[in-house]
């Protein structure tokens, strides 16, 4: 009658299709996750929640060995106390540092049961009280070559064996936090690396194993100005120029067989045709069977490098002024040209260079006009000499000339007069035109050194030795000149000491007033009495003086000596007694403090400024230099005299007899030697003399050694005189005792 007596059920277990159906899932939108490409840390919090949302009495979490190999570090651990994460990631690894901390460490599954009666845990037991952790298993997370990545762990409340079904499942929860840190990690590579890739300053190009080209980077577009759709498939060596050195590519094929590299510079060619420098790196990715499976090329544009290379190496080597090679370039030009000559038993000149006067140029018409007379004098040299001959500047006016393989010695002759004829043509510098020569040096090899710097050295005093000839010449090197160059040296280092020890002597030859006969005036005049070598004449040692700067301190010891003689002189002789004191250029220029000193030295003595008078040649004034000019009148102003030495041996001009207030013209002892009635000398001497009475200036005869001599300047109307008709140069005390001489002379004259 249909009536429901009952029913009748039928029980399934479905917990493991559950479990399955769970964990299928879980796995399925971790993929996806993958897929997406979601963080790591996004990605296992999901998969930790997951495990912990099966399991509602466990707490789950993943944690991940750091790059030292020594830390682990939270992945995921969304449930456990931050005191516990914290405790855990400050731990080094090893065994018995809880069970992530010995599973990291020993690479193997660690199943504690109950925490507190395991060795492991006892240093944490507060922590796992804190956390309320009473057993915990951990799986270490490792990949597919056994490196261990983290830890995989189920921590429970209460103690807790896990069943084969939980050591299946914490092995596959292993598994797929493997998969999830090795995918993230790679996407994450993957991406630093596309990322590097494309944004890369250096040009990247990707061959296949046949070498054809399938990929490239923007740079490289950017840097040849081929698209990917120009290039594909096509074969690398596209791209190569046809300037490729030996010593560049040699080897590339060998060395990229062997080892799978090669770098080096290579010559590439862009799209619009321009070839330019690369620094080219290869590398090779080889596949399973040891093929090769792509090579990556590596390019950087060096041209801005090679350009400032080229320019530094050009700065290195190059006079800037000139575009010459400098001293650096030319010594090493020498040294190679000797090494040749060596070898094939040939000659070479060198030949040193400089310019006669050039001072003089740059000191009246400045430093710019210098520097254009110098870039026309370079170019006037470069045009006297072979293609195969290297002309240098050496530093100032300075230049060298290397004349390699020297087949007829009479050729060196030739190229010197050709240089000497085309230097001393006028130079046309902008509205300005100056006049300069050249001396000229020459030293052969090997006739006169074997090496380099001999060869210069000897040059350089052939140099000077035409300078001293009268310049506009050249002179060739001679044994002479090297003993010559010596004993200048010898000279130079002992006048250092000359001073210290005493070895200088002041002499005085007295200056005569014609008219009267009287003698109040001096001419201090220093000698140098030398212990090995005897006398010195002030000729040989002065110049040497005035080059290495001791004339500075030699002058300032003579004027000191002056001074204080004159004194004595002015109380025993004549209350207006003066003594002349020679004065170098190099004392001028020099002389901002010394002036100083020397009016102080007057004054603590108590000497009037014309107590001195400053003898100086009109070279001097030839200079026109501010400081010279400027030092003069400060003397004149503290009222010392001024006496013009040599007249009429130099380049006289009378400009200056206006510009300065000169008081004393002394005529030089060549115009007085060869005195005699009606001769060319006389009419000189009376010449001067008249010029200098027009011009308010007294006259100074030099080098009066006869009775005729003096009776015609007399008779000239010379004001004073000076020579060995009267006396040499004198030891202060013998000058004292030829004056008190004279006296007595004119005393009984008079009587």
């Amino acid at each position: 009658d249909e009536e429901i007596i009952g029913v009748i059920g039928i029980y399934d277990d479905i917990t493991e299709l559950k479990q399955t159906t769970f964990r299928e899932n879980l796995r399925t939108k971790i993929l996806e996750m993958l897929t997406e490409e979601a963080s790591l840390s996004d990605t296992l919090m999901v998969l930790v929640l997951g495990v912990e949302e099966q399991e509602p009495d466990a707490r789950c979490s993943v944690l991940l060995l750091d790059n030292d190999g020594k830390h682990l570090a939270i992945g995921a651990a969304p449930n456990l106390p931050n005191d516990y994460n914290q405790a855990i990631t400050l731990a080094e690894i090893g065994i018995g540092v809880g069970s992530c901390g010995t599973a990291a460490f020993t690479g193997e599954r660690v199943i504690v049961e109950n925490v507190h009666e395991h060795p492991y845990w006892q240093p944490y037991l507060a922590l796992a009280e804190q956390a309320s952790i009473a057993s915990c298993w951990s799986e270490p997370i490792k990949n597919g070559h056994g490196k261990v990545l983290g830890t995989f762990a189920i921590h429970h409340q209460r103690p807790h064996a896990p069943s084969p079904t939980d050591i299946q499942f914490i092995e596959q929860m292993g598994k797929l936090a493997e998969i999830v840190i090795e995918r993230c990690r790679s996407n994450e590579e993957l991406k630093l690396a596309f990322m590097v890739y494309q944004t890369s300053s250096e040009g990247m190009m990707i061959v296949d194993g046949e070498s054809r080209i399938i990929a490239i980077n923007p740079a490289f577009t950017d840097m040849m100005g081929y698209t990917l759709d120009e290039l594909a498939n096509k074969d690398a060596q596209f791209l190569q120029s046809d300037r490729h050195e030996a010593k560049g590519t040699e080897g590339m094929a060998e060395q990229l067989a062997a080892a799978g590299k090669w770098q080096g510079e290579i010559w590439n060619r862009r799209r619009n045709g321009e070839i330019f420098p690369a620094w080219l790196t290869i590398n090779t990715i080889y596949d399973n069977g040891g093929a090769v499976h792509r090579r990556v090329f590596l390019y950087a544009d060096i041209s801005e490098k090679k350009k400032n290379e080229e320019a530094i190496w050009h700065q290195v080597n190059f006079d800037q002024l000139s575009g010459l090679p400098n001293r650096r370039m030319f010594n090493e030009r020498l040294e190679q040209a000797i090494k040749k000559s060596k070898r094939d038993n040939s000659k070479l000149a060198l030949m040193f260079l400089d310019l006669d006067r050039f001072k003089e140029v740059n000191d009246t018409l400045g430093h710019d006009i210098g520097d254009l007379l110098l870039e026309e004098a370079a170019n006037r040299l470069v045009s006297c000499i072979r293609e195969t001959d290297t002309v240098a500047r050496f530093g100032g006016d300075e230049f060298t000339i290397l004349l390699p393989d020297i087949a007829d010695l009479g050729n060196i002759g030739r190229v010197a007069h050709t240089i000497l004829e085309a230097m001393v043509k006028p130079y046309q510098l902008g509205i300005e035109k100056a006049y300069v020569s050249t001396s000229i040096g020459i030293s052969l090899y090997p006739d006169d050194a074997t090496d380099a710097a001999s060869l210069l050295k000897n040059a350089d005093q052939a140099m000077y030795a035409a300078k001293h000839q009268g310049r506009n010449r050249f002179n060739y090197f001679t044994p002479a000149m090297q003993i010559a160059a010596q004993h200048r040296m010898r000279i130079a280092n002992d006048l250092r000491e000359a001073l210290a020890e005493q070895q200088f002597r002041v002499h005085y030859q007295p200056i005569i007033e014609l008219a009267t006969g009287d003698i109040y005036k001096a001419e201090a005049l220093i000698r140098w009495q030398h212990p090995h070598y005897g006398l010195i004449s002030p000729f040989e040692f002065i110049p040497i003086a005035e080059e290495t700067g001791m004339i500075v301190e030699i002058g300032d010891w003579v004027f000191h000596q002056a001074v204080d003689q004159v004194a004595q002189w002015r109380a025993l002789h004549h209350r207006d007694f003066q003594i002349s004191v020679n004065k170098s250029p190099v004392q001028f220029r020099n002389s901002v403090r010394n002036d100083i000193a020397w009016y102080e030295h007057l004054n603590a003595l108590e000497l009037p400024g014309q107590a001195i008078a400053i003898e100086i040649t009109e070279s001097l004034l030839l200079e026109e230099n501010s400081i010279i000019t400027n030092c003069l009148q400060e003397s004149l102003n503290f009222g010392m005299q001024v006496s013009l030495d040599d007249f009429g041996t130099g380049y006289s001009s009378m400009s200056y007899l206006k510009k300065f207030d000169i008081d004393y013209l002394k005529i030089d002892k060549s115009f007085v030697s060869t005195l005699s009635a009606g001769n060319c000398d006389l009419a000189l001497c009376e010449a001067m003399i008249v010029m200098a009475h027009k011009l308010g200036i007294k006259v100074i005869a030099e080098g009066i050694e006869t009775f005729e001599q003096l009776n015609l300047l007399i008779q000239a109307g010379c004001d004073f005189g000076q020579g060995y008709y009267w006396s040499r140069p004198l030891p202060a005390e013998e000058f004292d005792a030829f004056i008190r001489k004279e006296k007595g002379r004119s005393g009984a004259k008079d009587g």
